[in-house]
């Protein structure tokens, strides 16, 4: 009974169990966050649990499955934020077995690039299994696409382990306001076990009623949503701390990120920095624009969540941000708009988090150059 919890095959089936052990994750999730917040305001405070609040939303929305009938689901969406989100991107996530097979269909509709990723692992320790993108499979000319995942001649292999599958949406002019992709997912072996007449078409017969509910796999994933969730309390109660170690108001390469780790997509190169401003003051970061298929660089709070892209401009990609003479873009951070294009709103945060994301670059990007400086001087600057 290591770390007081009885780990038999019977309790590991028994969902009151899993209930008080997905609790007692949330009140140590809770507690974590409330010590590593103390010396907040109590608005920082306050987003902090509505931080926690999105990524429990987020998990539960993954409790419950029909391994039957298989749903892609939205992911990332403002109220289910989860570790570093990108509002640039449309996500849709689906559970998966390893030993079934599987037919994903979407649109692309106004996205610039698309992939489909298996990934494998638990929590937050993941990794990418198999990939398919947009320049691989075939793409309809009403955009449409078909991938098939598992079993002979299909697109994408399920190596053992594999467990989630996400499709992402690439989009230049923002989640938010370009034309969404879509994205369905239908299992295509008989869910029962018998084999289809087919090696990808639909099951053949009808569809099998599917069993009674799994509790241990119910159990299982409830555990792990509590896990997760703690694990996420930890990582944002360490941010500033983690920041200072490098240096506020720099950027750094952040190769953690990179090979699909952590549910990222793989084929991106990471840059992060932070800003720590007093009042009246900005940072400006000089990027050099990078030779690659998207970039964009996003602001995020404290607590690793996206600012609010629904309603200030907290992002710019390659074809929102406007390039300077020299074909670099000056980014202006800060609580206000200074008047020389390419603001970040900071939403008055005097600390966060900005990444810097290029996709497919031709070569390593480039380091961008940081300064602080203050509002007025900049205003002055753009006074003609």
């Amino acid at each position: 009974m290591p770390n007081g919890h009885d780990n038999s095959a019977d309790t590991q089936r028994n969902p009151f169990d899993a209930w008080r052990r997905f609790t007692s994750s949330l009140d140590k999730a809770g507690a974590a966050l409330e010590a590593a917040t103390e010396h907040y305001s109590e608005d920082e405070r306050g987003d902090a649990v509505r931080a926690l609040h999105r990524a429990v939303t987020n998990q539960l929305a993954r409790v419950e499955i029909d391994e039957t009938s298989p749903e892609m689901l939205p992911f990332n969406g403002w109220r289910q934020k989860f570790f570093m989100d990108n509002p640039d991107c449309g996500y849709f996530v689906a559970e998966i077995r390893d030993d079934a097979r599987y037919r994903i269909t979407g649109t692309v509709s106004e996205s610039v690039f698309t992939s489909v990723t298996v990934y494998a692992g638990t929590a937050l320790e993941t990794t990418a299994v198999g990939r398919i993108t947009s320049d691989e499979f075939d793409i309809a000319d009403d955009g449409t696409f078909a991938v098939t995942l598992g079993g002979d001649d299909a697109d994408l292999d399920l190596p053992t382990g594999s467990d989630v599958v996400w499709v992402r949406h690439f989009h230049e002019a923002g989640a938010l306001e370009a034309g969404r992709g879509t994205a369905t997912i239908e299992r295509l072996d008989r869910a029962d076990g018998r084999a289809n007449g087919r090696a990808n078409g639909p099951a053949s017969g009808p569809k099998p009623t599917p069993p009674g509910a799994d509790l241990e796999a119910f159990a299982k994933r409830l555990r792990r949503s509590g896990r997760t969730v703690e694990l996420i309390a930890a990582a944002i109660g360490e941010t500033e701390r983690h920041e200072a170690a490098f240096g506020f108001n720099t950027v750094r390469s952040w190769e953690q990120m990179s090979g699909g780790a952590v549910y990222t997509e793989p084929g991106i190169s990471y840059v992060r920095g932070s800003w720590s401003l007093e009042e009246g003051e900005a940072l400006v970061v000089d990027v050099a624009v990078p030779q690659c298929r998207h970039w964009s660089m996003l602001l995020y709070s404290r607590h690793l969540n996206s600012l609010d892209a629904r309603n200030r401009t907290v992002s710019l990609t390659g074809r929102t941000a406007a390039a300077g003479s020299d074909g670099g873009a000056r980014v202006i951070i800060s609580a206000e708009d200074p008047g020389l294009g390419n603001h970040l709103d900071t939403e008055g945060r005097r600390f966060g988090v900005f990444v810097i994301r290029a996709l497919q670059p031709v070569a390593e990007p480039e380091l961008p150059t940081t300064f602080v400086t203050t509002l007025d001087e900049l205003r002055n600057e753009a006074r003609p």
